[in-house]
């Protein structure tokens, strides 16, 4: 079996000791052909490579069926515990609090994985952790996402010692294995939301972690940011046209305007865009509800003034869009969102 290691930023990846550990959990099953295994083991087992999320998907082909309906996924949360991530593990253990421990955690994931993404917000009552994932890895977001929660828990207990409290949203619909979310996550949990994410209380933010250590800290962020400058650079074709949006999301552009500025044509984006798992208007919504959300919570604009920055010409026409990206008016989020990330 050949093995895919990251020379190029061209696709998405994740560190080979995830695959590693994922395997240890299957042959653990004893429902997978072992020499299928085996192979996958010889092509990961090498420390400090990156494996492209095609491979992991081939290995989720062939293993799927066996592993539906288990409790794999959060066997191997509870797995990865702080020291399976490299660097960025001990750096995170060594932050004198929660708060500090999950930005440094959003700042420096790239060094792990690129297919998955996720956001931090915060405000007097609640922290948010939004989950997001390529559209290769959508395919089995559920099973990333019942890793993610079991993991989530059992680190929150390794440095605070304490269990975590909150509020799960799952936008996939409640799997027929169900009964072993509530064995796994001692957490309140909503199927078919609008998005992946976990809602805790504010005060979860300032728990002291045990194992706080200045000099560690410091010399594993050095060794994460050495490693983020070896990552070649994106240079995939959605991200040039997010930077070409977010240069000149004031203006008014249309997919036909846009794709003239690029220097294509409207049928070669619109196809380019789809070869990666995205179109135009998906990319230019995300990059208004952040922005849009940017400025409620951070600047002094009056409501009526940020639909212009963001290429809308008549105020009701942003307060639509928002409600429809988040659910609420552009003035319920500014009232009760104060973010500082």
């Amino acid at each position: 079996m050949d093995e895919v290691l990251m020379s190029s930023r061209s696709f998405n990846y994740i560190s080979s000791s995830y695959v590693v550990a994922l395997l240890d959990q299957v042959k653990q099953l004893n429902v997978v052909d072992k020499t299928l295994l085996e192979n996958y083991e010889r092509s990961f087992s090498r420390p400090s490579k990156f494996v492209d999320e095609k491979l992991l998907a081939k290995l989720f082909n062939q293993i799927g069926d066996k592993i539906s309906g288990t409790d794999l996924s959060f066997k191997l949360g509870k797995q990865l515990v702080l020291e399976t991530h490299g660097f960025l593990g001990y750096g995170a253990r060594s932050c004198a609090n929660i708060k500090e421990s999950i930005l440094m955690d959003v700042k420096y994931l790239k060094t792990q994985m690129s297919f998955m993404h996720f956001s931090f917000s915060y405000n007097q009552q609640e922290g948010e952790i939004v989950f997001r994932f390529s559209s290769v890895a959508k395919q089995y977001e559920s099973f990333f996402m019942e890793c993610c929660l079991s993991s989530l828990s059992v680190m929150l207990e390794q440095l605070t010692n304490e269990k975590l409290a909150a509020k799960v949203y799952l936008a996939y619909d409640a799997p027929q294995h169900s009964e072993l979310y509530k064995r796994f996550i001692s957490s309140e949990i909503e199927f078919s939301a609008t998005e992946n994410k976990v809602v805790f209380p504010a005060k979860i933010l300032d728990l002291k972690i045990n194992s706080q250590d200045e000099i560690l800290k410091s010399m594993a962020e050095e060794q994460c940011k050495q490693t983020l400058n070896l990552l070649p650079a994106e240079s995939t074709f959605t991200e040039d046209v997010r930077q070409y949006l977010l240069r000149n999301l004031q203006e008014q552009f249309s997919v036909e305007c846009a794709a003239k500025e690029l220097n294509i044509s409207e049928r070669t984006l619109k196809r380019k865009l789809s070869s990666e798992g995205t179109n135009y208007q998906k990319i230019l919504d995300q990059l208004r509800e952040q922005k849009a959300k940017e400025l409620l919570r951070n600047s002094m604009l009056n409501l009526c003034d940020i639909a212009p920055e963001l290429g809308y010409a008549e105020y009701p026409a942003f307060i639509k869009a928002f409600k429809r990206w988040t659910g609420v008016s552009p003035s319920e989020y500014k009232s009760s969102h104060s973010f500082n990330q």
